[in-house]
């Protein structure tokens, strides 16, 4: 939140009705881009939501870059399944 730099924020279950004090001043300044595939009736996070918001935030990718993945979670299951070109760091 220091710097200038604009961020997105994807969220494994619905927007609140309240933006939290700390994301308020940057939000209010056009540097914070809230999205969610989800309604606010969506309000606690599971492994099925976050799956469905992983997958969609490799959807939107323009790249992908994976630092590390375990060859047994999720990610690597849903990284596979992904259209996009992945690269691998590390």
């Amino acid at each position: 939140m220091k710097g200038k730099q604009p961020i997105i924020i994807a969220l494994a279950r619905g927007l609140k009705d309240t933006i939290e004090p700390m994301f308020k001043k940057p939000f209010e300044d056009g540097r914070i881009l809230f999205i969610t595939p989800f309604d606010k009736t969506v309000k606690k996070v599971t492994e099925q939501t976050a799956m469905i918001r992983n997958k969609l935030m490799l959807e939107l990718a323009d790249d992908i870059v994976v630092g590390y993945v375990n060859p047994m979670g999720k990610l690597n299951e849903i990284v596979g399944e992904s259209k996009n070109v992945v690269r691998y760091i590390g």
